[in-house]
């Protein structure tokens, strides 16, 4: 079921099954569905008696069964969060569930929620509960939906949010929808009913931006020069080792660099490779059913093409692994000349950086300015007053 859907669902009281998977990575917007779905089906004062958390790396099967019969006074909707799951082998799994959807028919007036991070557990888990279930995943929005993600926060805490000022608040906080949602509510209890604009997130929101080594690599991927030097300076300014995001930046430049080789010496295998790679960078930001699909089936692709490559191959190129498929996709954003010119400086600051420069901020810096340009002059890396 559609996170959408599922919402709607639990605002009008409409839910028709008894069992609803929870799958996913992002806790945050689980968090949320499930305190709307206690909102909605239990009144407060009936909340402590009718609504379980059933933690199963803590608590063994049997015992959730004991909490299941036991006697309520009320009538209301009782709600089960089941929580960790994965934490059962799957033969006491596949028992316990398959119990769960037998009692299922002694009960009334029960919802289950079967909260799991692992989308093959929660495949598995529907596999099994049938049509008594729904499953529903929880992803983080992908890029191109973040400001429509804001704009609907803002309406769920009574507020409205301009385009602008959402843009300005992602660049300020980043991503993380609990901290997004954090900021947003603040805003909103702050202004009350008048339209948060660029103004008000200048005035009321800091820079707490969590920015990652993760978040630097992509933005090198798409040679987004601003957003790498802004995402390079808020990761030293928060004490990120300069020898750690050296290496992350040699590993992704050297795997750029072996694939134009081979490119190279067998455009026999990489071709093939090079025109689906092409494909996957034009899809690159689009999120609609169409072209995720298309996505699936290029990496399926690539993997059926290397399938006959010597084993070592494939493991030095990372080919053979869906995610890094994705990323070495932008590769072709490089071309070898721009990696062998390079070449030579990767050693030349690699030594520099291990010799403990007054200054090893700039010297990455220029690097991450070198490599992502294409049309600025090369800095000089020789000489002291250089660096």
């Amino acid at each position: 079921m559609d996170i959408n859907l599922l919402e709607s669902s639990i605002k009008k009281k409409q839910l028709e099954k008894m069992f609803y998977i929870f799958s996913g990575k992002e806790d945050f917007l689980k968090e949320r569905v499930f305190e709307n779905l206690v909102s909605a089906y239990v009144p407060s004062e009936d909340r402590i008696d009718n609504v379980f958390d059933i933690d199963l790396s803590q608590m063994k099967p049997e015992d959730f069964f004991g909490k299941l019969f036991s006697f309520s006074f009320n009538q209301s909707h009782r709600l089960f969060h089941i929580r960790n799951i994965e934490d059962i082998v799957y033969s006491q799994r596949k028992v316990f569930i398959e119990r769960m959807c037998v009692i299922s028919e002694k009960v009334s007036n029960v919802i289950f929620i079967i909260n799991t991070a692992e989308t093959r557990t929660a495949s598995e888990i529907s596999r099994i509960l049938g049509d008594k279930s729904d499953k529903t995943d929880f992803w983080p929005p992908f890029e191109n939906q973040m400001i429509q993600w804001v704009q609907k926060e803002a309406r769920y805490w009574g507020g409205e949010i301009t385009i602008e000022a959402g843009e300005l608040l992602l660049h300020k906080v980043g991503t993380q929808l609990r901290l997004l949602s954090r900021e947003i509510s603040k805003l909103c209890t702050a202004r009350g009913k008048a339209v948060i604009d660029v103004a008000g997130i200048s005035a009321g929101v800091g820079n707490l931006r969590q920015d990652s080594i993760f978040d630097l690599l992509a933005r090198i991927r798409t040679r987004n020069l601003i957003g790498a030097l802004e995402t390079l300076e808020n990761l030293l300014q928060k004490g990120e080792p300069v020898i750690k995001i050296w290496f992350m930046i040699v590993k992704t430049v050297r795997s750029y660099r072996l694939l134009h080789d081979l490119a190279v010496d067998r455009p026999d295998l990489l071709n093939p490779i090079f025109d689906n790679l092409k494909t996957l960078i034009r899809l690159h930001g689009k999120s609609d059913f169409h072209s995720n699909q298309e996505k699936k089936n290029l990496v399926t692709a690539i993997q059926t093409q290397i399938a006959e490559w010597p084993g070592y191959l494939t493991e030095a190129t990372g080919l053979d692994q869906a995610f890094e498929i994705k990323n070495l996709a932008f590769a072709l954003k490089y071309s070898r000349l721009e990696l062998c010119r390079l070449w030579p400086k990767l050693l030349e600051i690699d030594l520099l950086l291990k010799s403990s420069p007054p200054n090893d901020s700039l010297v990455l810096q220029k690097f991450v300015t070198e490599l992502i340009s294409k049309d600025l002059n090369p800095p000089s890396w020789k000489g002291g007053s250089n660096i």
